[in-house]
């Protein structure tokens, strides 16, 4: 399969996954990427049915020029804001002691525009937090935090256009609420 795009040189996309079928359809992401940092949330996603491309679905960001590429702070100064942020809270966080410490310099979309942000993801075992937080690379202020907690299997009620009133399960995953089967165990495809 191929797909051309117009877009500046300095955007580049790599396959990620999950890809997969889904019904007679394949289906392909690539996460969009800028001056080789990942842009958060930001993919496109390319069905494919009997060898035609039948669908794109385009998450992308297209305002890109004269961003910046370079730091102006380290991962240690986001580090720092972490951990006056957790002491504001009561709380006590090492990123020695974190097993789930997890670093990278990313695009992150706020405020309808790309802000280059040192995203960290922490886990506070006390209280089971997970988190990621985007602190900007520019003056080290946490702009984002995004919960990465997961629950499961929580039940609700949908209304159906062929079967009615019914009984749901969903997971949390970060934002979204994803509907699961729960003979099976897998998830369904719908979001």
């Amino acid at each position: 399969m191929r797909l051309l795009l117009n877009l500046s040189d300095n955007i580049t996309f790599s396959s990620i996954n999950p890809g997969g079928t889904f019904g007679d359809v394949d289906y392909y992401r690539y996460q969009q990427s800028l001056n080789e940092y990942r842009i958060v949330g930001r993919d496109l996603t390319v069905h494919e049915k009997n060898g035609n491309i039948s669908r794109i679905v385009n998450n992308l960001h297209l305002n890109v020029d004269y961003l910046p590429s370079t730091a102006q702070t380290t991962e240690i100064d986001a580090e720092a804001t972490i951990s006056s942020h957790f002491q504001s809270l009561n709380l006590n966080w090492d990123r020695n002691s974190d097993p789930h410490y997890q670093y990278e310099l990313v695009y992150f979309p706020f405020e309808n525009r790309l802000e280059l942000c040192h995203a960290i993801s922490v886990t506070v075992d006390e209280v089971n937090l997970a988190e990621t937080y985007f602190v900007s690379a520019l003056d080290s202020e946490i702009l984002f935090i995004r919960n990465n907690a997961y629950s499961c299997d929580l039940e609700g009620t949908a209304d159906t256009f062929h079967s009615g009133s019914q009984t749901i399960y969903t997971d949390l995953l970060e934002d979204q609420y994803i509907l699961y089967d729960c003979e099976s165990g897998e998830g369904t495809g719908m979001r």
